[in-house]
């Protein structure tokens, strides 16, 4: 069972592993992991399903946290919207 402790969590803290949890993926780009879960399902965020769970490759985090991967917006009623490629994954957090 992942560790899902609320405390800070980097791309550093994901070195050698070639995916990350929705709960990690929630924490680096400062975000609801229900948020996550909606991008996931809605292919706004890539994810491999192991199971019943999925994985969101680790590849595809350091390119959104960088700033040029695709994100997503959260808008004041919870929905979120498509934003377009090069855009930061920063704007996954709430303004």
């Amino acid at each position: 069972m992942p560790d899902i402790d609320r405390g800070p969590l980097t791309l550093d803290d994901l070195e050698g592993r070639n995916f990350a949890y929705p709960h990690e993926v929630a924490r680096i780009l400062r975000t609801d992991v229900r948020t996550v879960r909606r991008a996931i399902n809605d292919g706004q965020i890539p994810a491999t399903k192991v199971g019943a769970a999925y994985r969101v490759p680790v590849a595809w985090l350091r390119q959104a946290a960088a700033g040029s991967g695709a994100g997503i917006t959260v808008a004041a009623g919870g929905q979120h919207d498509a934003v377009p490629a090069g855009s930061s994954a920063a704007a996954l957090r709430r303004a």
